[in-house]
């Protein structure tokens, strides 16, 4: 997981108007399995 990534989430929320730590940005990031994959191919079915 990056920096950015945790930053990105908190933004959102702050944004939104709701106060979040990068902790805790942190850990939805993991839960949720948010992991950036650099040039990952994206398949649609269709």
């Amino acid at each position: 997981m990056t920096a950015g990534s945790v930053r990105l989430v908190a933004g959102e929320a702050a944004g939104a108007g709701e106060r979040m730590s990068e902790r805790i940005a942190w850990w939805m990031c993991r839960d949720d399995a948010w992991w950036p994959v650099p040039g990952k191919e994206v398949i649609e079915d269709g």
